[in-house]
């Protein structure tokens, strides 16, 4: 599996919102003053494009990597939903985006908007694919930016807690439980509890459900 660093992806999501949200503010403040912000003055696709695709190639991985550890189909585990999906782009006729499609779509663009009327970040990032068949319709894909990190960060926690397991567990001394917790290390964890307190050298720790 590719390695995966969840700072620099968690890092890379909030640097992409937060530069959507300050240019909607750069946008809103051009035209109370009555001028057209120009664009290198502002975010642009060069800028913001990168970041997303970095972020959704990593986050597909890690939804792979969780189905694998739960045992599940790659395409029955998919995150959470974020967006809306035009299997025509020319036609109205949609359906709920989950996060694995949003992250596919953002792959396989042929096209990013993420400007609604060219000047303003309204919220969605709007994407246009071609299929490998040429003689299916162009799609489209309206990502809701909010919801899109929110799906991200939950798959990337579910994902942590597949690589860093937690295990409940009690602390026996003599019989008598005298501690309780939760821990990834049932063996460290044992030994740092034998050294908080007199008497409790020899005690152990046992897994409970």
């Amino acid at each position: 599996m590719e390695q995966i660093n969840h700072s620099e992806i968690r890092r890379e999501m909030y640097i992409l919102l937060g530069l959507l949200l300050a240019d909607k503010k750069i946008s809103a403040l051009a035209e109370r003053q009555g001028s057209a912000a120009s664009r290198p003055e502002r975010v642009t696709h060069g800028l913001l494009l990168p970041k997303l695709v970095m972020v959704a190639s990593n986050v597909r991985v890690v939804l792979e990597d969780v189905a694998r550890q739960k045992g599940v189909p790659l395409k029955e585990y998919c995150g959470k939903q974020c967006g809306t999906y035009y299997k025509d782009a020319q036609k109205q006729e949609s359906a709920p985006m989950s996060l694995r499609k949003a992250c596919s779509c953002v792959m396989h663009r042929t096209s990013v908007d993420f400007f609604a009327d060219g000047i303003n970040f309204d919220g969605k990032i709007t994407i246009d694919g071609s299929p490998s068949d040429t003689n299916l319709p162009e799609w489209r894909a309206v990502i809701n930016l909010n919801n899109f990190v929110a799906a991200c960060i939950a798959a990337m926690e579910e994902w942590r807690s597949t690589q860093y397991p937690a295990y409940k567990y009690v602390f026996e001394v003599d019989g008598q439980i005298v501690h309780a917790g939760v821990t990834g290390n049932l063996g460290r964890r044992e030994q740092e509890i034998q050294r908080l307190r007199p008497g409790w050298s020899k005690g152990r720790i046992k897994q409970v459900d």
